[in-house]
This record gives C-alpha cells, sequence and structure tokens, in this order.
C-alpha cells in the first residue's frame, strides 16, 4: 500500500490565513465564511454534500443545519448527516432569517479571529507562529508550555502547540492528545444539542489534523467523523479537496463502505486524474 503523504498535507489554517475573508456563494461546501442568525434553506452543490438539502437554523453565534437527503446515490456523507443537526461556529451572516439561497446567493463571511488570543501570553504565541513558519516545530512547542500551563483551555495555545507537535513524527502521539482536549472543548463552546455535528470554522486544520493522527493508528470511525467536519467547512482549493477526497476514499475503504470509497476514488479522479494514491481503495477494475 502507498504511503499516505502525511508531510504533504494541505495545511488549512495557513491557506485561511493566505486569503482575504471574502463573501462566499450559497454552497454549503463553501460555507468556511458563513455565519446566521435564526432559519434558511441551503441548497448545496459543491464539495462533499452534493444534492443535500439543508434547513439551517441558528443560535447563540453558531449555524445549525438538519441534513435531509435527496437522491440516496449521491454523496455518501449526506447519509451521515441525515436526521442530525451541524453547528458552524464563528460565521457572520449574509442572510436574512427565512432566506432561501443557492449557489448564487451570497451567504456571509467568516468571523474575524481575535487580535488578541491570549491576555497573558499572545507574545508567546507569536513567537511560536513565527517559529512554526520557519520549520522550526519542536522549537514552537516548548515555547507555549509556559502559556499552556497557565491557560490550559485556552483554544488557540491548544491548537498552535498541538499543530507544531503534528510535525514532529515523535511527537504526534502528543499532538493527538493535545487535539482531542481541544476539539471536545470547541464543541462544548459551541452548545450543541444532542447528537449534532460541530465545525468550527476557526479550527477547520484542527479537524484535518486530527483525522490524520487517527488514521495513522487505524482509527478510521475516528478519522471519518472529523474529515466530515472538514467536509462540511468546505475549501475551494482544488488541492485541498482532492487531498480530503482521497482520505475518504481511504476512510472508507477501510470501514468496509466500497460503495462509498469507490464514490470518493472517482471524485479524487475528476479532479486530478494523476492521483496514484487513491487508486490502491478502488472496488471497481
Amino acid at each position: 500500500m502507498r504511503a499516505r503523504p502525511h508531510h504533504c498535507t494541505f495545511d488549512y489554517r495557513a491557506a485561511c490565513r493566505a486569503r482575504r475573508p471574502r463573501v462566499k456563494r450559497g454552497s454549503l461546501g463553501r460555507l468556511r465564511h458563513a455565519r446566521a442568525s435564526t432559519r434558511m434553506v441551503l441548497v448545496n452543490n459543491s464539495l462533499s454534500l452534493t444534492a443535500v438539502l439543508l434547513a439551517v437554523t441558528f443560535h447563540a453565534g453558531c449555524a445549525r443545519s438538519r441534513a435531509t437527503p435527496l437522491n440516496p446515490e449521491d454523496d455518501p456523507i449526506r447519509a451521515l448527516l441525515a436526521g442530525r443537526e451541524v453547528v458552524y461556529a464563528h460565521l457572520n451572516p449574509a442572510v436574512e432569517p427565512g432566506d432561501s439561497v443557492n449557489v448564487h446567493s451570497p451567504i456571509g463571511t467568516i468571523e474575524q479571529i481575535p487580535a488578541v488570543q491570549s491576555v497573558k501570553h499572545q507574545e508567546l504565541l507569536n513567537t511560536a507562529r513565527r517559529l512554526y513558519d520557519r520549520r522550526r516545530f519542536e522549537a514552537a512547542a516548548d515555547t507555549l508550555r509556559p502559556a499552556l500551563r497557565e491557560e490550559p483551555d485556552n483554544p488557540f495555545i491548544l491548537n498552535e502547540f498541538a499543530r507544531a507537535l503534528f510535525q514532529v513524527d515523535s511527537r504526534r502521539p502528543e499532538s493527538a492528545r493535545v487535539y482531542q482536549q481541544l476539539i471536545p472543548l470547541l464543541t462544548t463552546q459551541a452548545a450543541p444539542p444532542p447528537n449534532a455535528i460541530v465545525t468550527d470554522l476557526w479550527f477547520t486544520d484542527a479537524h484535518w489534523k486530527l483525522a490524520m493522527l487517527y488514521m495513522d493508528i487505524g482509527a478510521y470511525g475516528a478519522a471519518l467523523a472529523e474529515l466530515v467536519k472538514v467536509a462540511l467547512a468546505g475549501n475551494p482549493d482544488p488541492r485541498a479537496r482532492e487531498q480530503l477526497y482521497a482520505y475518504l476514499a481511504e476512510t472508507f475503504f477501510f470501514l468496509r463502505d466500497m460503495k462509498a470509497a469507490e464514490w470518493y476514488v472517482q471524485e479524487t479522479l475528476q479532479l486530478n486524474r494523476r492521483n496514484r494514491y487513491v487508486l490502491q481503495f478502488r472496488t471497481k477494475r
């Protein structure tokens, strides 16, 4: 089996930082830049929620959506969402309650991340990010240890610490433990209803990297839960979508859902016919 190219994985945080927040169009696959306030209907036509009708309600600064399948032959993730609410954290609305939107309708923008993310340790955060950008990953993580001791529930500190450790093979287990602390914290902050799926649009990269760590140890059910959140957040960059689809194909393959695996193999190859990694998960020859 071909090795998974971990260190070539798309960095969602870097991509988000590189793009100026802007109005996006009304496909839920692009709700990276969306928030709302009460209720509307979204019809999605791209990424991993193809042909899913979503009745979206908004609560406490988060967007919630209930997914209802339209066609059983469409995207496999749709079946995982049926009857469940999806909570989107940190969204700014560009629609009114009760509006129906489609791929031509602006939805909104991502909530701006606060300039100060730690009252006591902002400079340590800034230093750690500079070290990370210079690929000094262990130094970046070690820089944050004093901040982590004093602010163990600060999601920005946890995220920077975990993503630095992720880049060091020997410290990936520690990275996984930190992400496993961060994700429940984000879920609690969103105050979701029972059985809801929470995707925090400030921390898509955390969902992504935790999924990779679960795949490392063969925990494909847990990996799928995080990949679904990444898919819900969406990313218009074709490189990110290709990699997401390939890893969804792998995940479904090892979960023995061969129909879903083949669906994502085909989606991957539509984006890049030269992708050889995904071919090992084909179920049709």
